[in-house]
């Protein structure tokens, strides 16, 4: 018996670490680092799929959900390197004062003096593009390069993405830890690029070769949005801002994006059961590819948001009754802000299709939209004012006391501030507003950006 089991066990391991490699093989690499990436992900998935309605009539439709949810992925960085690429062209006179107040104010945020491993540079351009600072972790430099950016001359929009790809490059050589280095663009611009879209694009697309988030922001009614929403790194890294005084909302929504787990690339597949029929042109989000016999999804997606990535399309079922899986296989590779990887496989929905259900649901309507539905409002009684904010006694130990001390003087601006501690009942004396001020994460160190402050219902 022995040796009849323990080589069948030995292949089977190594066909899983086959399978698993072979997955990943295509995942692309950044530039070679001093140390080799860890082996495989902290990152512990959690995959769930459903059929929904999972009982239905002969020829009825259903909504397959397959949601990626991870724990356990690092989401802080040791090292964050944002280069800001500001339009310095004429257009720009006018909202100059305003955008280098938004750009300071996301500087001030980022608190340089506690997080030496978070350096900002500083780019402008028009006819060509100018390096007003490479990396810095001093407040005062980057502000002032900051306060540099003029207003003359036209719109050169991939002279500056290719020299703020030149200040990341610079900085990545200098990296202590490039492993974990997370590198990020934002670009500002009014105009539309002298040169057409296809410059801007072919310098977007180097940048982002390189595992470099892109954030482009249009400002105002002349710019091309078009164009500058296809050099964005996903759909959600793209911002438009209709006036000026929204660019430090936008700013400040960038900040906040970067406090979340993300990862660098996600693969799934999923299969259909011979039985099943694909209703095209129902992926939400879109498959990169689906196969000529429409029954292969393939998503490929780079930048993914944590921690519940979703990927929906819909299925006919057959006219037989019975119960049946929906898919054959349905399966995923990753690659997290480390560069580890890891693969896994979702479960296999089933449905039943009879000719009496006991409540039968229409077909889905193809959803527009990956995104959670806005919260509703609780209606017109008036809520009370919250009480005064205060700070878990704990908070004073774990970061520094200007930090706390801004949250405490400006409480509007932190997450959580005056929301119900039941979320989507009215506040009232059993259900408080949120006034406790401690760490997004308490089992992790604060860092200004991916384990700030927000404020709970107790300090736990």
């Amino acid at each position: 018996m022995r040796r009849i089991l323990f080589p069948s066990i030995a292949r089977a391991i190594v066909l899983a670490v086959v399978v698993a490699a072979t997955a990943l093989a295509a995942l692309p690499t950044r530039p070679a680092s001093a140390q080799p990436p860890p082996s495989a992900s902290s990152c512990v998935p959690r995959p769930e799929a459903v059929a929904e309605p999972g009982v239905l009539a002969p020829g009825e439709v259903t909504r397959v959900t397959l949601r990626a949810a991870f724990d356990g992925c690092g989401v802080i960085s040791s090292e964050l390197h944002i280069v800001l690429v500001l339009d310095g062209s004429g257009s720009m006179a006018d909202l100059q004062v305003t955008v280098k107040a938004a750009a300071v104010a996301l500087v001030d945020a980022l608190m340089l003096p506690v997080t030496p491993g978070t350096q900002v540079g500083v780019v402008m351009f028009n006819d060509a593009a100018k390096v007003l600072c490479q990396l810095t972790n001093r407040r005062s430099q980057a502000v002032g390069c900051i306060q540099r950016v003029g207003a003359a001359g036209n719109t050169c929009i991939d002279c500056g993405i290719k020299a703020g790809l030149g200040v990341l490059n610079h900085g990545r050589a200098e990296a202590t830890d490039r492993d974990r280095l997370r590198e990020v663009m934002i670009v500002l611009s009014d105009g539309a690029n002298n040169s057409g879209c296809g410059p801007m694009m072919g310098a977007a697309g180097q940048a982002r070769g390189q595992g470099i988030q892109l954030f482009p922001i249009c400002l105002g009614g002349g710019c091309d949005v078009a164009c500058m929403r296809s050099i964005a790194t996903s759909p959600r890294s793209f911002y438009e801002a209709r006036q000026v005084g929204q660019v430090g909302s936008i700013f400040e929504a960038i900040r906040g994006q970067l406090a979340f787990g993300w990862l660098r690339r996600l693969v799934i597949t999923a299969t259909l059961a011979a039985n099943m029929t694909l209703i095209e042109d129902t992926a939400n989000p879109p498959a990169a590819s689906v196969s000529p016999d429409l029954r292969t999804l393939r998503w490929d997606g780079s930048d993914v948001w944590l921690p519940s990535p979703v990927y929906r399309f819909d299925v006919r079922v057959p006219m037989a009754t019975g119960t049946y899986p929906v898919l054959t296989t349905s399966t995923a590779a990753f690659t997290d802000v480390v560069r580890a990887g890891g693969a896994f496989a979702f479960p296999i929905p089933r449905v039943e299709v009879m000719l009496n259900p006991p409540t039968l649901t229409p077909g889905p309507a193809t959803p527009t939209s990956d995104r959670p539905p806005l919260p509703t409002a609780i209606g017109p009684t008036a809520t009370p004012a919250p009480p005064d904010p205060a700070a878990c006694p704990r908070l004073a130990a774990r970061i520094p006391k200007a930090a706390i001390d801004a949250a405490l003087a400006d409480p509007s601006r932190v997450g959580g501030w005056g929301v119900p501690c039941r979320v989507g009942q009215p506040i009232g004396p059993m259900n408080p507003p949120r006034r406790w001020l401690d760490l997004r994460n308490g089992n992790l160190p604060w860092h200004p950006v991916f384990n700030g402050v927000v404020f709970k219902c107790g300090c736990g």
